[in-house]
């Protein structure tokens, strides 16, 4: 069998005005990892999806139409694409899927060239209206 937990990128990095948000899925990422180790040998995968911004109401439901986040929305995600890519992670058994590549290179580079309190301060921009 398959599991397809939602994560987001929100998972990686601390989050303030959304600190919630980003520990809960934090915890959706760490739970999703712990169990697909558990159950690496049942036959059931886990899967983590982690998108970035997608074109959902979300946002509108947020209160973030004049966020720095909201003027970059031509760069969001297609919720189609998003929820295609997790469906075939999913069934090829990938633990953790982020569909954006720039997400991932800023992801997977962005502890070695950002202090962590640098990090915050930026999602936190992201957040802030103008």
């Amino acid at each position: 069998g398959h599991v397809l937990n939602v994560a987001s990128i929100s998972s990686f990095v601390p989050g303030p005005r959304e600190a919630v948000y980003h520990a809960t899925k934090a915890y959706v990422l760490s739970l999703s990892r712990s169990l697909a180790y558990e159950l690496r040998e049942s036959g059931v995968s886990i899967t983590a999806l982690c998108p970035g911004p997608v074109r959902t109401e979300f946002f509108d439901q947020a209160s973030a139409k004049k966020t720095l986040l909201a003027f970059n929305k031509p760069m969001w995600e297609s919720s189609r694409d998003v929820a295609a890519l997790a469906i075939s992670a999913m069934f090829a058994g990938r633990m953790v899927v982020m569909p954006n590549l720039l997400t991932k290179w800023l992801l997977g580079t962005m502890p070695y060239f950002a202090p962590s309190l640098f990090t915050t301060w930026l999602f936190e921009l992201t957040w802030r209206e103008y």
